[in-house]
């Protein structure tokens, strides 16, 4: 397979730069008027021959000086290099058969000669070899530039061969401070200051500090334990006339959750500091003070204050596991959203009410932007890591 010649497209805008391009290598590229560059930036034609690098006019209008013009195009080099080498077979400088020795030849001339930094063991004379300069001249009559084309495309294809290899060596490195990564030669003026500042990058969020658990649902509220034997030594001295043996039967079990729940034959009632139980026997409601009857636990009556705390929900004692599931900080739903607004860093994921450690992010003191982005002020030196 033919190895692909690259050539490189130097000169002021309007002298034919891009319409060599779709001459050499057939690329599809638009040309210029002559009075405003066609070409915006510098950009690289790839045909399976050649490779074509058009480089903006000198005398464009977008005004960008002869420096940054340069660094854009070692750049764009340095993207499609190898290894951090890129090799040039010829260099086409366009120039205008009415120009002589002036100072805008000599820029032109400088900005070529200036590749000589980026090559290894290349002098001068080696690089001049690889220049081929081409000049636009006048043709009285349109019809008549098609066959100087021709003649143009014919006898520059044949003469790429004979040319050296220019070798442009690139350097790799990254500055510690702003975005530049590449050749340091190549780097942007500007970069961010040595202050820095810390922060993190905060978001709000909402969630649940406290974990899922079983809570009573309802309200606490006061009650007793009362006594079995106290209660069956009250009823036997009231209810006489009753077997015993009925009386255990039927009104004791109803007694030992009278203070738990309201049954159909049974009940309490209280007026004032009195308790009365209400008990209904073989159809008969029979009326009883409690003042008597005492707490199992705290040995009071159970017409006293309790001395037990209950949930009104589920009549459990408090302690007991609870009647509902919610999260313990605000009982509600496990779907339901947070109760409690945090600061939580996107970066490093430090959570906290208020987020007062310092920051994991660094920034310029400057423009208070990250590191890692453009630099802000051309005063600012570059700190450069070499890979």
């Amino acid at each position: 397979m033919p190895k692909i010649k690259t050539i490189l497209a130097i000169g002021s805008t309007g002298l034919g730069k891009t319409t060599i391009a779709r001459l050499i290598c057939e690329a599809n590229a638009e040309g210029s008027s002559g009075i405003e560059s066609a070409t915006k930036e510098a950009i690289i034609y790839e045909t399976d021959k050649y490779l074509y690098i058009d480089t903006r006019g000198f005398n464009d209008s977008f005004g960008i000086n002869d420096e940054e013009m340069f660094h854009e195009m070692m750049r764009l080099l340095q993207r499609h290099g190898k290894n951090n080498i890129f090799n040039i077979d010829m260099i086409l400088w366009f120039c205008s058969e009415s120009e002589r020795m002036t100072n805008h030849l000599q820029r032109e001339a400088n900005f070529i000669q200036r590749l000589i930094e980026y090559t290894d063991e290349c002098k001068p004379t080696d690089l001049w070899n690889n220049v081929l300069i081409i000049t636009k001249g006048i043709f009285p009559l349109h019809e008549l530039v098609d066959g100087p084309k021709s003649a143009a495309k014919a006898k520059i294809r044949p003469l790429i061969p004979n040319f050296g290899q220019i070798s442009v060596h690139f350097r790799q490195g990254k500055c510690k401070k702003c975005d530049a990564v590449g050749d340091p030669r190549l780097f942007s003026t500007r970069c961010h200051s040595t202050a820095s500042i810390f922060k993190h990058s905060v978001k709000i969020e909402k969630s649940h500090p406290e974990q899922i658990v079983r809570f009573h649902s309802g309200a606490k509220f006061l009650s007793h334990d009362p006594d079995e034997i106290s209660i069956k030594e009250y009823l036997k001295n009231k209810l006489y006339g009753f077997d015993i043996s009925v009386i255990s039967h039927t009104v004791f079990p109803l007694l030992t959750t009278l203070a738990q729940s309201d049954l159909d034959n049974s009940c309490l009632l209280t007026a004032g500091s009195s308790l009365l139980a209400v008990i209904c026997v073989e159809g008969v409601k029979y009326y009883f003070d409690t003042k008597n009857i005492k707490c199992k636990r705290c040995k009071n009556s159970i017409g006293e204050v309790g001395c037990i705390e209950k949930c009104d929900n589920c009549k459990k004692e408090w302690e007991e596991d609870g009647c509902d599931i919610g999260y313990k900080c605000c009982k509600e739903k496990e779907e339901k959203p947070g109760c409690q607004a945090f600061e939580k860093c996107t970066i490093c994921q430090e959570v906290a009410i208020e987020l007062k450690t310092k920051g994991c992010t660094q920034y310029c003191a400057k423009c208070k932007e990250t590191r890692n982005t453009p630099g802000c002020d051309p005063s600012f030196k570059h700190d450069v890591i070499m890979n």
